[in-house]
């Protein structure tokens, strides 16, 4: 992929945003976690102008692959619909806070 005279724009959402209004609400739901962490990435491209098929690249860290892929997929379709950036997801053993159960980072390239 090569873009030329494209503005970037980089975003790592977490799970939960504000972070004291619902860290109780879905502090162990990965399905709850992962429609904020959506959310809150719509929220932010929509700030800047932009859409999910801006995306290009998207890596997501997760804590528990195993528990959270079907939700994860699922999630994403109803949000990335048939926008497909170059992406990755990592088990990682930890988040910046312990009740993340996964974190979303992603770059745009925005005209």
């Amino acid at each position: 992929l090569t873009i030329t005279s494209a503005n970037t724009a980089d975003f790592t959402t977490r799970g939960i945003v504000p972070h004291s209004v619902l860290k109780k609400a879905s502090k162990g739901d990965i399905e709850k976690q992962t429609r904020q962490v959506f959310t809150n990435l719509k929220t932010a491209l929509t700030s800047v102008g932009a859409t999910f098929r801006d995306i290009v690249k998207l890596n997501t860290y997760m804590l528990d692959i195993q528990k959270g892929l079907d939700v994860y997929q699922k999630v994403w379709m109803e949000y990335m619909g048939d926008a497909k950036p170059a992406s990755t997801l990592v088990e990682v053993k930890r988040l910046a806070d312990p009740s993340y159960l996964m974190e979303i980072e992603t770059k745009e390239a925005l005209e």
